[in-house]
């Protein structure tokens, strides 16, 4: 589980930098990662609604690469099905 935004980090005497920073590094992976040449890595990270970085992080989200859908599921593909 990771801290939520501001979270005081006991022993360091700081404060938590958000979740932004890790779901970067998980796009950056996603990036990296292909199947062969036939797709495209993919990452998904789910975030509980109560999380206090919640509504700043969806606003950082979309300045970036990333789509939110808070509050919502969304099942899509864009790979045509194979019969």
């Amino acid at each position: 589980m990771l801290r939520g935004l501001g979270a005081h980090i006991r022993g360091a005497n700081g404060e938590n930098q958000a979740i932004i920073r890790f779901l970067k590094v998980a796009n950056d992976t996603a990036i990296a990662v292909n199947q062969g040449g036939k797709r495209k890595g993919a990452v998904c990270a789910y975030l509980e609604t109560w999380r206090v970085d919640i509504e700043n992080s969806s606003q950082e989200y979309r300045l970036g690469a990333f789509e939110p859908a808070v509050g919502a599921v969304a099942l899509t593909t864009s790979e045509p099905r194979q019969s």
